[in-house]
């Protein structure tokens, strides 16, 4: 029988009453395998789940990263067209069932690391599934050799309901490689409506699944058709909540998360972080969140490339800094001391 997770259920959050039903951002978490077992039968570190066919526990591991992500998780994809790595929480189902009334839009949040140039056909993904594993009830996709970041939703695609990823209509969005994007998705139970955001990505399919109850989220690497060339994936900074209106990622526009215009100091922190960028774009607003989502400090800024923020009065810890500006938003991690 499925576990509830005894960590991060139901924190409401400060974002329209959302319910934090799990997050992870691995710091807690071993450097080395999440797990001993891919048979999906035995839960690793922080209670996660591996499974794959013809792999090892070494496909699954956290690892150090930089100053800002500290750890991370990291898949290793298959290098033949077979063997895609799954991991998994146990417990979305009794969550979603003993969620607030009104809650009926689970949203998803995550970094992701693009990666270096490569040849290989694995997608890294986030999906949402229904009961029987039939339906894509939402998520993104990303393709490792093409750098292209793609919707998935169970839909209507001119008049024959399936299983699809789908793009804008202006074409394909490509993301820059060796970079950490933060992206999310959402589904609403209600109306089937699935949302997708990631740096040029804003879109909203009529998804053909409502009413289908959320079961599981995978994170997982896809094989890919045709495969001889294995792909290493990152991700961190996971959350899922449940909310009555949607707050998905909180905007519309997104630059990357670690643009080279923008610079957040120093990591780790004591009293103050300095924002600033090199390519004189202005500043209109800075949030501070916890790690929960919850906005500890909302700061207006007008007419500066440059802002020094106060964080004296925060406990030590892990926090995530908004910048919005006037050529997009981005969000950052930073430690305090």
């Amino acid at each position: 029988m499925k576990k509830l997770l005894l960590s991060g259920l139901f924190l409401a959050s400060g974002l329209a009453q959302a319910q934090l039903l799990d997050s992870e951002d691995f710091n807690s978490m071993t450097i080395g395998n999440v797990g001993t077992d891919i048979t999906g039968a035995t839960e690793g570190q922080n209670a996660w789940i591996t499974s794959v066919s013809g792999g090892s526990n070494t496909d699954f591991m956290i690892v150090a990263n930089d100053a800002t992500h500290q750890n991370v998780l990291q898949i290793t994809g298959s290098a033949t067209a077979t063997g895609t790595r799954f991991m998994w929480h146990d417990g979305l189902p009794d969550q979603w069932t003993f969620r607030d009334a009104g809650n009926d839009i689970l949203q998803v949040e995550f970094d992701l690391f693009t990666g270096p140039v490569t040849t290989s056909k694995n997608t890294h993904r986030v999906m949402l599934f229904n009961a029987d594993r039939s339906k894509f009830l939402g998520g993104l996709m990303f393709a490792a050799d093409t750098k292209i970041i793609s919707g998935l939703s169970y839909y209507n695609n001119a008049g024959t309901l399936g299983n699809y990823s789908f793009n804008p209509t202006s074409g394909a969005v490509t993301l820059a490689a060796n970079t950490w994007v933060r992206m999310g998705f959402s589904f609403n139970l209600t109306t089937g409506v699935v949302i997708c955001k990631a740096p040029g990505l804003n879109m909203t399919i009529p998804g053909a699944a409502a009413g289908e109850a959320p079961d599981e989220l995978n994170i997982l690497v896809a094989a890919g058709t045709g495969n001889t060339v294995s792909s290493v994936a990152l991700f961190d900074n996971y959350n899922v909540t449940a909310s009555a209106t949607d707050t998905l990622l909180a905007n519309d526009v997104f630059m990357p998360v670690t643009s080279n215009d923008f610079k957040i100091y120093p990591i780790p922190a004591n009293n103050n972080i300095m924002v600033s960028n090199s390519a004189n774009v202005e500043i209109n607003q800075i949030q501070v969140s916890d790690i929960n989502g919850r906005i500890i400090k909302d700061i207006k800024v007008k007419n500066t490339s440059e802002a020094n923020i106060d964080i004296s009065n925060l406990n030590s810890g892990v926090y995530l800094i908004k910048v919005i500006s006037t050529e997009g938003a981005m969000i950052r991690k930073i430690i305090k001391n």
